[in-house]
């Protein structure tokens, strides 16, 4: 258990607690779940709004050609219009329990990864925080996901 907690960063207990595991025992060709699952809404369209530092040069390198940009000059907070594969993930546990803060995104028989911390750093205070949920729009962008925006939900 302690090779696959230090090549997938989901700590051993993650690893139990996800599997119902009373040991660190487990068996050759055994099947376990490494993140939780999300809940997924699939939709066509998002919107982006554009931060500080933005380029029309890096939204299309970021979103191609999914990302609808205006003829004019950008403006911060203006809304764009993103189109295409959009999915909203919604931690299905508190943030702080997400070992790696990795969240898994399933879709067909792909499976691809959004690592939260990139280019992010907005989100970087909450790691430790096991009070919050999350919900994370992201797009498709050819064989990558790229993330549009996030909603923090504090539990009770």
């Amino acid at each position: 258990m302690y090779s696959i907690s230090k090549r997938t960063g989901v700590s051993i207990d993650s690893i139990k607690r996800l599997n119902h595991l009373t040991s660190d025992i487990i068996k050759i060709g055994q099947i376990l779940t490494l993140y939780p699952d999300t809940g997924v809404i699939y939709r066509t369209s998002a919107s982006y709004f554009v931060k500080s530092g933005d380029t029309k040069y890096t939204l299309q390198n970021k979103f191609g050609n999914t990302i609808a940009l205006p003829s004019g000059t950008l403006q911060v907070l203006q809304e764009l219009k993103i189109s295409g594969e959009v999915l909203e993930i919604t931690t299905e546990e508190p943030f702080g329990l997400a070992d790696g803060r990795v969240i898994e995104v399933k879709v067909g028989n792909d499976y691809y990864a959004i690592n939260l911390y990139q280019g992010n750093a907005p989100i970087e205070h909450l790691a430790n925080r096991t009070d919050l949920r999350l919900t994370f729009t992201v797009v498709r962008v050819g064989p990558r996901y790229e993330m549009v925006s996030y909603a923090v939900q504090e539990l009770e």
